[in-house]
């Protein structure tokens, strides 16, 4: 017996070859990788929405959290807690190369404005990554709330899923 529209199902339906119906878990390791890669093209396209137009948006941040938790879920063909935290992990560290990535962008750009030669590797070592990524959130305060509400709508996308049966179908 399937869970009413919109409960909570740790498995989803699978039918067999023999027409049964069985329970299969959801796939945490293939709901990773297309978070990962729904969180790599959302943090490029974040990354060139704010550098293009030197503006951040609330919508930014739910629209990334929201292909990550529905990344996650579709790969994993599956939802629920677990799914949420692959989805809230993988938000969080799409983000925050995101920052990177802008933060550097802006600091060279100041240098440059200053009449100094810039040229910052792309990828510098941990700790030079560390300290533009902190230089970033103590010059704009509001990344951190971008950051938050990413993580949350990732982590809720990923705990509801992408079960279309909730929207009246079957």
């Amino acid at each position: 017996m399937a869970p009413p529209p919109g409960a909570y199902a740790p498995y989803t339906a699978v039918a067999s070859s023999a027409g049964v119906t069985v329970a299969a878990p959801p796939n945490s390791m293939l709901g990773l990788a297309t978070a990962i890669a729904a969180g790599v093209v959302g943090a490029v396209v974040w990354y060139f929405i704010v550098t293009l137009t030197d503006r951040q948006f609330a919508y930014l941040a739910i629209g990334l959290g929201l292909l990550i938790g529905y990344g996650a879920s579709w790969g994993a063909k599956g939802r629920g807690p677990a799914i949420a935290v692959i989805a809230a992990v993988v938000a969080l560290f799409s983000v925050v190369a995101s920052y990177y990535f802008i933060t550097r962008h802006y600091f060279i750009e100041a240098l440059e404005a200053e009449g100094f030669v810039a040229d910052a590797p792309l990828i510098g070592s941990f700790s030079e990554m560390k300290e533009i990524v902190k230089l970033g959130y103590e010059a704009e305060a509001s990344q951190y709330l971008y950051t938050i509400i990413c993580v949350a709508a990732a982590a809720y996308f990923g705990f509801v899923g992408t079960d279309r049966s909730r929207f009246g179908r079957r």
